[in-house]
């Protein structure tokens, strides 16, 4: 045997026969088919789970929203402060699993749901910088101890028409 054919046997990897080719061509075209299909799938479930945090989010603004241009339930007359407003909301809300609401007044953290998340968001001192004095929404995401954070802080007026503390 000449060097060459030693050479070119040794490249040879395909198999010999028809039904060992066809058998090799369908685990590489299962094996690519299931890694897409794994792939699309994870995506697809990544976008809808941001979807529905989205909506949540914007539900919970929604609903002190409505709070806000309601009646304080104590008095009948509207809400006096911007504290009385985050009372009754926090009474009225049970934040959902891995779900927590709180409240700033005066730059400072005020209220916040019961825990049901495994890391203190209102005792994170730079989350707490970041949403204490907001003026303007806040959509975001953040990394923590316990994992990412997806959160909208929204300012709420006081009677005066002034930021009056801030919901997140």
């Amino acid at each position: 045997r000449s060097r060459r054919e030693e050479h070119f046997e040794r490249l040879r990897w395909a198999p010999s026969s028809l039904r060992a080719r066809i058998i090799a061509w369908f685990i590489g075209v299962l094996v690519v088919s299931t890694v897409g299909f794994v792939v699309v799938t994870y995506e697809v479930l990544e976008i809808r789970l941001d979807q529905r945090i989205d909506a949540e989010l914007t539900q919970e603004a929604a609903e002190l929203r409505a709070l806000r241009s309601s009646n304080d339930p104590q008095t009948g007359e509207p809400f006096a402060s911007v504290a009385r407003l985050f009372r009754v909301y926090l009474v009225r809300n049970v934040p959902s699993r891995n779900e927590a609401l709180i409240t700033f007044l005066a730059g400072e953290p005020f209220l916040r749901s019961r825990p049901v998340v495994p890391y203190r968001l209102d005792r994170d001192p730079e989350l707490v910088a970041r949403w204490a004095g907001l003026t303007e929404p806040d959509r975001g995401g953040v990394s923590t101890p316990a994992g990412r954070v997806e959160y909208l802080a929204v300012p709420v007026n006081s009677p005066s028409g002034e930021t009056g503390g801030v919901f997140v």
